[in-house]
């Protein structure tokens, strides 16, 4: 009986540190997984910044222009609303107001 009595406590301790190395392991594993997975997201976000470049160009204002028909040709989905592609399109220029004249020329964003 003495015999069998030690075997059982033998196998308890033996039993308690696998499942503490199974555990340790999983969790091991989980963090790996997070850690993987959120670079993944990042890496995904810079290739996205990577292929849209912010550009300028220089148009000429013809007869009849209005920034709205401007920002509308030239805004892409990037901008939330014509009105504010029209608000970057009077910083960069220097506009206080919507008036542009025939001739002069206009800075317009856009991306590459």
């Amino acid at each position: 009986m003495n015999t069998h009595g030690s075997y059982i406590k033998k196998v308890k301790p033996y039993t308690r540190l696998k499942r503490r190395i199974l555990i340790l392991a999983m969790i091991s594993i989980a963090f790996f997984l997070w850690i993987f997975a959120g670079s993944e997201r990042v890496s995904a976000q810079d290739t996205d910044a990577e292929q849209k470049q912010k550009c300028y160009k220089s148009i000429e204002i013809s007869y009849g222009d209005t920034l709205w028909n401007i920002a509308e040709k030239y805004m892409n989905n990037d901008y939330d609303s014509v009105q504010a592609y029209m608000k970057e399109l009077k910083e960069i220029n220097g506009l206080s107001g919507d008036k542009i004249y025939e001739g002069k020329y206009l800075m317009v964003p856009y991306y590459n």
